[in-house]
């Protein structure tokens, strides 16, 4: 099943790296959750897996109102949890790389993602 915004399927990826001349010698492993899509511009609309979608989203500082710049996991699966109920589904970060769990949320929820480059010349 793909991944989109509306049914966020996600499966568990494993990796295994074995020895080449005896596999049950296991060197290590690694798994990671992952979604399978397509995005595609076509006549002027963006089109996830072969649909038209329309983006609903907010632009996001990695800010808490408490905190200030410290923003806990909870926070920020409480900011996403509250823009779904809303029906956001893209959110644009802002001039940083976010921390990893937020984009693993992201995923988890069906929130597609704008990540800034942080290319201004301003």
């Amino acid at each position: 099943k793909l991944w989109s915004a509306e049914i966020p399927n996600m499966y568990t990826l494993v990796l295994l790296l074995a020895d080449k001349n005896d596999d049950t010698k296991i060197h290590q492993v690694e798994s990671c959750r992952v979604g399978f899509r397509t995005v595609e511009i076509e006549d002027g609309c963006v089109m996830v897996n072969n649909q038209r979608i329309m983006v609903c989203g907010v632009n996001r500082h990695e800010h808490d109102p408490d905190q200030g710049k410290v923003v806990s996991l909870e926070r920020t699966k409480q900011d996403i949890e509250i823009l779904k109920q809303n029906n956001f589904n893209a959110i644009r970060t802002c001039h940083y790389p976010n921390d990893p769990s937020f984009y693993r949320l992201c995923d988890y929820y069906g929130i597609y993602v704008c990540d800034e480059a942080n290319i201004e010349t301003h």
